[in-house]
């Protein structure tokens, strides 16, 4: 049996490049006195937490509150679906979601139909990663074992001594980078809150975990090279001045700028008009004509602020300074001449006030129109990369982002669990124009959400890669897999459910371990439950012009996941299975791979023709993986 995992494997390597997650904070209040991890590991030997009972009023409200969130995620579900025409329609017979919603919604559920609908849930199909599909999934599972906990009157008493137990010996390992104690830790903690029990618990854990595994900074020299423009445009102005109508072309000639104003709980900026607006001006009132130039002088202020989950922006700010002068008074002559103009000279001063008025407003007014313009623009664009995202279940919360004056950050936290993070990401040099720290388990939770529990073949690698890789990195791929095309077969691998992928961050090391429960030949109707490791390693090799190299270290290996303790020897279905892939694994993670300088104007929106026209070059500088972390440095170049 040949099986194809080459592309697979492409998609898997590129993943950490692509990580550009949403962040959230938990908060306890329970056990406030422990600062440290095995301070909680005694408090939990000294205090160990008591059963909360399954039984009684108590199970009864708990099941109620169950079948409740229940009810409302299903119909969240149908109106996600309905949203998505006859691909939702689809969705929601392979789910059978309609025979779910009349399930539920019986006074007592029957279990068994509910049982069969569970499986449309747990099926190995992509697509299933949706954040609502999901999210019923879960509430399903979870209203099921809670039934027959309190049905069968089932004693958690051994469990959670047990959950306990496991819970101090791992927090006393204090190793919470490493992948074993991330994946135990999760387990323990999502088995006492699926059960109810030791919540004050759950939340002490929470406390110490990290509160993000992604960090982006970007410094003022960046961002404000794409806000400074030039500025020459010519208008048509018709206005009314001391009651009179006033028509004439104005000039307006200067530059952009932009300025980062602190703020801890959102991008803050401002683009900055600094201009002159100059024009001659005829009024004209009966038989009377009058000519006047103008010059002013204008500073127009347009913050921009960004909370995570979009970009707004208050009205303009502005501050004119006119200078007009009279160049001519046309009249019949005579008395009416002598008149017009001392009427004139007498209505000046009103009339500099309300053309200086009449200039604020115009000013203010044609910033927000193309400030406007373009937020929704780039709001538009956001929400729909950010549903693409947000529909295969990552990055459900906003970024927590921040404004220093030299700086914008961005925080996320992807999460399908627990992310355990030892200490916080390192800071971004003083050097620093672009800077990014992506933790291990932010990759891995990435992987969990879109491969964890999944059947795929060519077919789905494919589309995966499409939906999460940028468009020249996926036509990388795309020629790469052409090119094997009659090497590789459309045989089916199943990904492990909890962690899909084990991603290692050290020594400024990258490894990666795939992991693979079970294959299934192309025209087999079973599968083989051989769970297996597809593991390579990259070291950082150096960096200098022509970027970041990362060089493997040596051919991937495809071995049992419990052969890596030596206890045992290979079985004959290992070694045959192992000999039929060995062919194809030198090829399944390219031999380098490099992160590339960039140059700004390849960043530029080229839909727009008035985007800003930059120059320069984004270098990498430096790049480092230690601790569970990933960190890469650029500067701007000229």
């Amino acid at each position: 049996m040949k099986l194809n995992h080459t592309n697979l494997v492409a998609v898997i390597a590129l993943l950490f490049i692509l990580c550009a997650p949403p962040s959230f904070s938990q908060e306890s209040n329970a056990l406030d006195n422990i600062t440290s991890l095995t301070d909680l590991a005694a408090w939990l030997e000294k205090n160990p937490p008591e059963v909360v009972p399954m039984t009684g009023i108590t199970g009864q409200r708990i099941l109620s509150q169950s079948l409740t969130k229940l009810r409302q995620d299903v119909d969240k579900l149908q109106r996600y679906l309905r949203s998505n025409g006859e691909i939702g329609a689809k969705w929601a017979r392979v789910l059978m979601l309609d025979d779910l919603r009349a399930t539920i919604h019986q006074t007592s559920p029957d279990m068994n139909s509910l049982s069969n609908i569970y499986g449309r849930f747990h099926s190995h199909q992509w697509g299933l990663e949706v954040t609502e599909i999901r999210q019923v999934a879960k509430d399903l599972n979870d209203y099921l074992r809670l039934r027959m906990i309190i049905e069968d009157d089932i004693d958690l008493s051994e469990g959670l001594k047990e959950a306990t137990s496991r819970l101090i010996a791992v927090l006393k390992k204090n190793k919470q980078s490493d992948f074993d104690t991330t994946a135990e830790i999760n387990e323990i903690v999502n088995w006492l809150e699926d059960n109810r029990q030791a919540p004050e618990v759950c939340q002490a854990v929470k406390r110490f975990t990290g509160k993000y595994n992604f960090y982006a900074q970007v410094s003022d020299n960046l961002i404000l090279k794409f806000l400074a423009r030039p500025v020459d445009r010519t208008e048509q102005v018709t206005e009314y001045i001391v009651g009179r109508p006033q028509s004439g072309r104005v000039r307006t000639v200067g530059s952009t700028s932009g300025k980062l104003n602190p703020d801890p709980n959102k991008i803050n900026l401002s683009i900055i008009l600094n201009a002159v607006a100059s024009g001659n001006m005829v009024s004209q009132a009966r038989n009377v004509t009058v000519s006047s130039s103008c010059n002013n002088t204008l500073n127009v202020v347009k913050e921009i602020h960004f909370d995570g989950s979009q970009l707004t922006s208050p009205p303009a700010r502005a501050n004119v300074q006119c200078k007009s002068t009279i160049t001519g008074i046309n009249s019949p002559g005579g008395l009416v001449q002598s008149a017009a103009t001392n009427r004139v000279n007498e209505m000046k001063p009103q009339a500099d006030a309300e053309a200086q008025y009449r200039a604020r407003v115009r000013a203010e007014s044609s910033m927000n129109r193309e400030v406007d313009a373009l937020l929704k623009n780039a709001n538009a664009r956001f929400n729909q990369t950010s549903e693409l995202y947000r529909a295969r279940g990552l990055y459900p919360n906003p970024f927590d982002c921040s404004t220093t004056e030299h700086a914008v950050t961005f925080s996320a936290l992807v999460s399908d669990g627990i992310p355990y993070i030892a200490q916080a990401a390192p800071g971004a040099p003083d050097n620093s124009d672009v800077f990014i720290a992506i933790h291990q388990s932010a990759l891995m939770e990435t992987c969990k959400t879109m491969l964890g529990d999944l059947k795929a073949n060519q077919r789905v690698f494919m589309a995966i890669a499409k939906s999460m890789l940028p468009e020249d990195a996926y036509t990388e791929l795309a020629k790469n897999a052409a090119k094997k095309q009659s090497d590789v077969s459309s045989g089916y691998v199943y990904f492990n459910a909890d962690y899909p992928v084990n991603v290692q961050f050290n020594n400024n090391t990258i490894t990666i371990s795939i992991r693979l429960d079970a294959f299934q030949g192309k025209d087999s109707s079973s599968k083989q439950d051989i769970p297996m490791n597809l593991t390579a390693s990259y070291k950082i090799d150096k960096v200098d012009k022509n970027g970041i190299l990362f060089v493997r270290v040596k051919e991937p290996e495809l071995i049992p996941r419990d052969f890596e303790t030596g206890a045992r020897k290979l079985t004959t279905q290992e070694i045959t299975l192992r000999n039929r892939l060995q062919g194809e694994l030198k090829d399944s993670l390219p031999a380098n791979f490099q992160i590339k300088p960039r140059n700004l104007e390849d960043l530029a929106d080229e839909s727009n023709p008035d985007s800003v026209k930059v120059t320069g070059t984004l270098q990498p500088v430096a790049a480092k993986a230690a601790n569970g972390w990933l960190t890469i440095n650029w500067q701007l170049q000229k």
